[in-house]
Order: C-alpha cells, then sequence, then structure tokens
C-alpha cells in the first residue's frame, strides 16, 4: 500500500487500485499507463485520482477499448487499449471491438466475420 505526501489521510493506492475516503475509485492500468476512474466522483476524489495519475505519470481515461476474438487459428484472444484509434486499426480474423466505460457498460464499436 502507497500514500502520497500531499493526501496522506484520505487517499492510499494498492498496486493496481486507487483508495478515496476507503472506497476504492479507480483502476491502475500499469501495461497501458492509464487511470481508470470506476464511476463518476466529487471533486474531491476526482482531484485524488488526477493526483495518483500525475504521480505515475499517467493519464486519466474514461474510457477503454477491449477487441475479443479469435485469431486464424482459433484461438481466443484479448487486447485492452486506452487508444480507440489503435483498437479500431488491430486486424481481426473474427472477433469485435468493445467501448467499455467507467462504469463497466461494454458497447459494440465494431463485428468482424471471415468465413
Amino acid at each position: 500500500m502507497r500514500r502520497f505526501d500531499k493526501y496522506i489521510v484520505n487517499l492510499r493506492v494498492t498496486d493496481d487500485r486507487v483508495f478515496s475516503y476507503n472506497t476504492g475509485v479507480a483502476k491502475i492500468d500499469h501495461a497501458n499507463e492509464v487511470v481508470v476512474p470506476l464511476g463518476y466522483w466529487s471533486v474531491t476524489t476526482s482531484k485524488h485520482i488526477n493526483y495518483v495519475a500525475r504521480e505515475y505519470g499517467y493519464k486519466v481515461v474514461d474510457k477503454m477499448y477491449h477487441v475479443t476474438g479469435t485469431d486464424r487459428n482459433g484461438k481466443r484472444f484479448k487486447i485492452v487499449t486506452a487508444n480507440k484509434i489503435h483498437a479500431e486499426g488491430i486486424n481481426i480474423w473474427k472477433g469485435t471491438v468493445w467501448e467499455v466505460d467507467c462504469d463497466g457498460k461494454r458497447t459494440m464499436i465494431r463485428r468482424v466475420y471471415n468465413g
């Protein structure tokens, strides 16, 4: 668990979660270097999330993109990115590109089906 100099009492971080006032408010994706809020929060909690992102040198994103499907050999895959252009540019044999908002709701952007 990590605490920060600025918000010593009310802000703490575990490996992949941000806690504000003992409530999990954001997820840290170290692979993509982003912090994803887990909902819509008060001004103070939003400051906590933005502060953690700045301390890590990450971006705060409200949407992630999941690319799921099967490759040409029938093997399942899932690619997660914070960049919509990257997600839409992935060459899919058979699968779907999803937009996932901070509440976890998925919206299909594109579906590909080859033979």
